[in-house]
């Protein structure tokens, strides 16, 4: 781990279960591998005082304290933010493992004043493997980057929040009611060289549990945009998710043309 010149940048890793013990200390081990050292190490812990406890015990120079932001999954990034003493915090999820130049890629991005947060690229580790029905257009299902997504540095109007970053003082103007906190314009920027990779477990690759989350996707659409209106549902879609999936719905008919199963249930799924 080097500390090189520059930002300095606290890792929060928010957690509630002790069932992902071995996930989040792995996640703990890859941050400090970085090439670009964290200061600290905070782990914000959800009602979970047994888990508090052996963390603080287990986890030597990690900084655990119990979740006081609210409800709400940002909540436990406010209580981060109160904690830490950097410029910028970073979050990233208790099952998911930074590669050695995660947090390098995303301080690089905040030579720019006016950035106030940056997102990284998130790959799927499917533990037992990728069904074939399962369009790469809708990782984002499953908390990962999915294809289509831009290959370069390019503002954004939201994150995923497997991996996120965020200038301190922006969170500490925030509560756990605001939604998005700081987007404002181009100040948030995706940059795909800051790569995490995410653990997908058997019980998310199913299409019980895809269908689920496409539905409540569909529902916070519609809570945005009212009742009956498709075209404006369809609008507020980022322009590269919804090529990607006209491009996908193409291929995978193109597939079933050449009698490839696989092709077809990917395409029923991409227009479910």
């Amino acid at each position: 781990m080097t500390h090189l010149p520059g930002p300095t940048v606290s890792v929060a890793i928010c957690v509630d279960t002790e069932d992902r013990w071995n996930e989040m200390v792995r996640a703990v081990t890859s941050v400090r591998q970085q090439t670009y050292g964290a200061a600290e190490i905070i782990l914000v812990i959800r009602d979970n005082p047994a888990l508090l406890r052996r963390a603080s015990f287990e986890l030597r120079g990690v900084m655990a304290i119990p979740d006081t932001g609210g409800t709400g999954r940002r909540a436990g990034w406010y209580t981060a933010a109160a904690a830490a003493t950097s410029d910028i915090v970073a979050v990233l999820d208790d099952d998911a493992f930074a590669m050695p130049h995660w947090l390098e890629a995303l301080v690089a991005t905040y030579s720019d004043p006016e950035v106030l947060g940056v997102g990284g690229r998130v790959i799927p580790q499917w533990c037992t493997g990728r069904p074939a029905w399962f369009p790469p257009e809708f990782d984002w299902v499953v908390g990962c980057s999915y294809r289509g997504m831009p290959g370069v540095r390019t503002p954004v109007r939201s994150f995923l929040g497997t991996s996120v970053s965020f200038r301190r003082e922006v969170l500490l103007q925030c509560d756990a009611s605001d939604e998005r906190p700081g987007q404002d314009g181009n100040r948030f920027v995706f940059e795909p060289a800051a790569v995490v990779q995410r653990a997908v477990p058997r019980s998310r690759a199913t299409w019980p549990y895809f269908r689920s989350r496409c539905y409540s996707a569909g529902e916070s659409t519609g809570r945005i945009v009212g009742p009956g209106d498709l075209r404006q549902g369809w609008s507020i879609v980022p322009p590269h998710l919804r090529s990607a999936i006209r491009a996908g719905i193409t291929g995978s008919i193109t597939g079933a043309v050449q009698r490839d199963r696989s092709s077809v249930r990917a395409g029923l799924a991409l227009s479910a």
